[in-house]
């Protein structure tokens, strides 16, 4: 009798000790759960808070949020939405400096047209000042065409950048064949391309890069004197490829190398009204979109002492 009472004692306790053993457990779970919820939860209604806030202007400045810091799956989609949300500021504020720009270039030849305009309705003017006010309402006009077709043109380039397609090919071979397209010019012009005959393979969208050189070119054709020569030269440094077009025209000042690559810059001694000065910027945001760079250089040729541009391009592995 003894003996079985002890069983039944110990039994009760090692049915006592279960049923704590499971009520521990079950707290420690659901506490754990709780912990782990609110690490879930809580940075996700934060990163959801920055989002309305970046979309509501008014809120733009008040208790402004920290992006989570995690090294989790969390982690990456704050980084993400930081990134996202920072491209997406840089693309809004060039926009609006873009159509400040616009704007200004569009200003003077209108208020050129409007004066010339009421001085030919004011009727006092002879006939030969019409003849002047005419031809610089004429030119005015063009310079506004070719505005908008420039500012048309640069608008679908970042839409397109945006949304092209990379191919990897020879560099050599491109040039080559670019060359060939300018073998017949009106100023009897000869494009030289000196390079080392191995293939340079590079990553990038050809028709975008096709722009790229033709704005160059064009540029160089317009200042080059006749029977003159363009070099273009090329060599590789390590996993990269310098490509160096220099001209025989009147160069341009090194110290403008920054201010040539900004939207509508232009310091042309002739052709003034036929070019926008949206080239180069064009030409700019290109190669960037490459992984390039493009800069105007010291001109370090004996022969063609002209403006100097470097191209820089990643090659493919």
């Amino acid at each position: 009798s003894g003996l079985l009472n002890n069983q039944n004692n110990e039994s009760g306790l090692i049915s006592y000790n279960l049923v704590n053993l499971y009520i521990i457990i079950f707290f420690s779970i659901f506490l754990i759960s709780i912990l782990f919820s609110k690490s879930i939860v809580s940075p996700i209604k934060i990163l959801s808070k920055i989002v309305r806030s970046d979309r509501d202007k008014s809120k733009k400045n008040v208790n402004k949020l920290v992006y989570p810091q995690r090294y989790d799956e969390i982690g990456i989609l704050s980084n993400d939405i930081k990134s996202m949300s920072s491209d997406l500021r840089i693309r809004i504020d060039e926009i609006e400096n873009f159509t400040a720009d616009v704007s200004h270039e569009l200003k003077n030849p209108l208020a050129s047209l409007k004066s010339s305009s009421e001085l030919l309705v004011s009727k006092k003017i002879d006939e030969q000042k019409k003849i002047i006010l005419l031809n610089n309402m004429r030119n005015d006009i063009e310079r506004m065409n070719k505005l908008i077709t420039d500012i048309s043109s640069y608008s679908k380039t970042q839409v397109e950048i945006d949304d092209e397609i990379f191919y990897t090919f020879d560099l050599n071979i491109f040039l080559k064949d670019l060359v060939k397209s300018y073998s017949s010019n009106s100023k009897r012009i000869i494009i030289i391309h000196e390079h080392d005959n191995i293939p340079l393979m590079i990553h990038a969208n050809k028709d975008k890069l096709v722009q790229v050189f033709i704005n160059i070119i064009d540029n160089s054709l317009s200042y080059a004197p006749i029977e003159s020569n363009i070099l273009i030269k090329q060599r590789k440094i390590n996993k990269k490829v310098i490509i160096k077009l220099c001209d025989e025209g009147m160069g341009i000042p090194y110290k403008l190398k920054d201010k040539i690559f900004e939207r509508f810059y232009t310091d042309r001694g002739i052709d003034q009204d036929k070019h926008s000065g949206l080239g180069l910027s064009i030409a700019k945001k290109i190669i960037e979109s490459f992984s390039g760079s493009i800069r105007l250089i010291d001109n370090d040729s004996k022969k063609h002492l002209g403006a100097c541009f470097e191209i820089i391009l990643p090659l493919k592995d």
